[in-house]
């Protein structure tokens, strides 16, 4: 754990409580005086707090000093990256398998989209991605949430995304080389049927973009393979 998440972060005491108190005291085993990094996955800061009061039921932590996160160049630091995937709507379970390693990436925002093909049955549950995400930010060391947006439709997708590419088999191979990418900002990925015919309409040839593959990927595996190209 790189640190822990709490959404207070910054106040100069913290009252440990119910879930956070069983995390950190039970299951991390902290005692009193450890220090203990919290951030609030917002303002880039690192948050020292040191454990100074330990009851049955609650802890009490104390703030000790905050650091801005800062590259070399003295800007704020963070592993998201300039680039949004957007997945057309399929089995929310397998998608929280997926998720971590998208955030791990870096991968700046998720956009989901309902297709004709799509599992138009399933509903996102936001709060439940949302719970995911703290969860391998604390683990990667990821700074900031990752955004999620939801549409829909194709059409009412490409108004806000308008320059958008998409993914299927194609000759213009999407490739790891930085020159390629440089206009790439957001990438469609089909449900597990493909796209619709009517759905294709919408795309012009030099928004096809293939992998170097002539295996049909699912959903999951395609959305892990987009986001290595384009972030690692």
């Amino acid at each position: 754990m790189q640190f822990f998440y709490e959404k207070q972060a910054g106040a100069k005491q913290i009252l440990l409580e119910n879930e956070a108190y069983r995390y950190l005291i039970k299951a991390r085993r902290h005692k009193k005086d450890d220090i203990i990094i919290l951030r609030n996955l917002e303002d880039f800061c690192a948050y020292c707090y040191k454990l100074i009061s330990v009851s049955k039921k609650t802890a009490i932590l104390e703030l000790q000093n905050s650091k801005e996160d800062e590259d070399k160049q003295g800007q704020k630091k963070d592993l998201k990256k300039d680039f949004s995937l957007a997945l057309m709507i399929t089995n929310p379970k397998e998608l929280e398998k997926t998720l971590p390693f998208l955030n791990e990436f870096g991968l700046e925002k998720l956009i989901f989209v309902y297709g004709d093909y799509s599992q138009n049955n399933f509903k996102i549950d936001f709060e439940k991605l949302r719970k995911i995400l703290i969860s391998s930010c604390m683990q990667s060391g990821r700074t900031s949430l990752m955004d999620f947006e939801l549409y829909k439709n194709i059409e009412e997708y490409l108004q806000s995304y308008p320059k958008s590419f998409y993914l299927n088999f194609s000759k213009n191979k999407l490739t790891n080389e930085e020159k390629s990418q440089e206009d790439i900002k957001t990438i469609l990925l089909g449900p597990e049927g493909g796209f619709s015919k009517k759905e294709l309409t919408f795309f012009s040839e030099d928004k096809i973009l293939g992998l170097d593959t002539t295996n049909i990927l699912r959903a999951q595996s395609a959305s892990v393979c987009v986001c290595a190209k384009m972030l690692l």
